[in-house]
């Protein structure tokens, strides 16, 4: 009888003792196999979340160096500003471009916007957790576009809930009207609609008496007290919303400026923001020397026009690759800045029970091999006899060995078979639980002090706060060939070395000793 068939025989022939080995590695098995399925689990669901994220990165200062926030004890803070060589934050058009030229990179969006005004408007009221603001905009943001390939709306941050997006013909003026898509808020509030012809001015505010002094308020930008006050007309062809504005989250403060930010923007063709941001620069100038702000004047410069400069990755996963290759070119002190933040919430969560899960599969191996070892051991010497009758009969002490091993692994492989079930199922539930203890106690994630918007793609609301709910349904715990075999591999390795002491007795055997004595050396 060969050596394998006789490992078969002895298992079916000691039922109660191989059911305790295999009730042991079921028990080991399970909390081996939930510690790895939660660390495969939590690997997997960050990279679903950076699939989920949209590939835009924005390069700039490395704010988080410059601005520092100081909580004193009482719980008050104050911003501290370090001076920094203006070169370390300098990003050139040459920065730019050659970021743009990396393989990674699917686009450079740049997107000119300056502010224009209009005082007859019905001013919007935003709310959001209690917090209220409005009664004072009457500025908004003149978003100029070339193409109708909006980033806002491409990727789903704004939506067309009427009429359309411009044409590339009427962006670039060769049609008789000058389009502009105006928020739903702004078109509910002045009963506007698509067709409307809409003026907007640009406007530089100006001086209202009071006694031997000058104030500036709501006032000064009308008609009779403005120092300049020029009409362009628009014909609204589409009203837009914000895509989130019915579904806040967990950031009052963010959301509050985010309304702000995004249905006080008004989209026209970029020459038309050009055209608007030279004259605003030049009637600034003017204003500042009538004013008698001759340092102002003198410089020449006014902030008018800016340029924000968004890059588009071909897949988000792509995100560490141009961050490395970004370092490279950029400055020492700016940085990529991506939309991470917006699973922040849960990856300190998820970074807690991945340490848990490395914390449990060690402690799992060593009582793995020190239990199962011991277990292995008193089997053994139950079965010294049988031992030493083959040891006496000349059978190889190899085989005798190989006999044995084989014995456990057949026992073993049923059971980490059952434990991978078991454990899959427990780390399951276990797990949920967990995170969701975790996301409740750790609160939404966001960043305290001078920044609690986020990044600055964020701020410009390409960014969302996901809900726990949302966070929980990316959270993939499923199994995988990869994760089975890994396991397969550790639970068999674990188990054959748990087999190491037990051997290293049977080869010290002697056979005659055992016989006449009944006891191993």
């Amino acid at each position: 009888m060969n050596t394998f068939k006789r490992a078969i025989k002895s298992i079916i022939r000691k039922p109660v003792k191989m059911l305790i080995l295999l009730v042991m590695v079921v028990i080991l098995g399970s909390v081996m196999a939930g510690a790895i399925t939660i660390r495969n689990a939590i690997d997997n669901t960050v990279v679903n979340l950076r699939r989920n994220l949209p590939p835009l990165v924005v390069v700039e200062p490395d704010f988080d160096y410059i601005y520092e926030w100081i909580t004193n004890p009482d719980g008050s803070g104050w911003l501290e500003v370090k001076d920094v060589d203006p070169e370390r934050i300098n990003i050139t058009t040459e920065h730019l471009y050659a970021l743009a030229e990396l393989p990674y990179v699917y686009e450079l969006y740049i997107s000119s916007r300056t502010v224009f005004q209009n005082t007859d408007l019905v001013q919007q009221t935003f709310s959001a957790g209690g917090m209220v603001w409005g009664g004072a905009d009457w500025e908004y943001t003149a978003y100029g576009s070339s193409t109708p390939n909006i980033l806002y709306f491409r990727e789903g941050v704004l939506e067309i809930v009427s009429g359309r997006l411009p044409t590339t013909e009427e962006l670039r003026g060769e049609k008789d009207i000058t389009p502009i898509v105006v928020p739903f808020t702004v078109a509910q509030l002045n009963e506007l609609h698509v067709g409307s012809t809409l003026d907007m001015y640009q406007i530089i505010g100006g001086c209202l008496p009071q006694g031997n002094y000058c104030t500036i308020g709501f006032e000064s930008f009308t008609e009779e007290y403005a120092f300049v006050r020029k009409a362009y007309e628009f014909e609204i062809v589409g009203i837009f919303d914000w895509v989130h504005r019915e579904t806040p989250s967990q950031n009052a403060e963010a959301d509050l400026s985010l309304q702000r930010t995004l249905l006080q923007t008004m989209f026209i063709p970029t020459h038309m923001v050009e055209e608007m941001a030279q004259f605003r620069g030049e009637q600034q100038i003017l204003h500042a020397i009538e004013m008698g702000w001759y340092e102002f004047a003198q410089e020449g410069e006014f902030f008018s026009l800016w340029t924000p400069s968004i890059f588009v990755l071909n897949d988000p996963m792509y995100l560490d690759n141009f961050r490395v290759a970004a370092s490279e070119i950029l400055p020492d002190l700016v940085v990529v800045s991506d939309l991470s933040n917006t699973f922040a919430s849960v990856s300190t969560s998820m970074e807690s029970l991945q340490n848990l899960a490395i914390q449990i599969l060690i402690f799992s191996l060593f009582a793995t091999v020190l239990i199962l070892g011991l277990i292995i051991l008193l089997f053994l010497y139950d079965r010294r006899h049988e031992i030493g009758i083959y040891l006496a009969l000349g059978e190889k002490r190899l085989k005798v060995v190989f006999q044995i091993v084989s014995e456990v692994v057949i026992i073993a492989f049923v059971g980490i078979i059952l434990s991978l079930l078991v454990g899959f199922v427990m780390s399951e539930q276990v797990t949920h639980a967990m995170l969701r203890h975790e996301l409740i106690q750790g609160g939404s994630g966001l960043q305290d002090g001078w920044r609690s918007h986020g990044s600055s793609l964020e701020a410009m609301g390409f960014g969302r706060q996901m809900s726990h709910d949302e966070m929980l349904e990316i959270f993939d715990i499923s199994l995988n060939a990869e994760t089975v075999v890994l396991f397969f591999v550790i639970g068999l390795g674990t188990v054959v070395v748990s087999t190491v002491f037990p051997v290293i007795y049977i080869v010290r055997m002697n056979p005659k000793k055992i016989l006449m004595q009944g006891k191993i050396e």
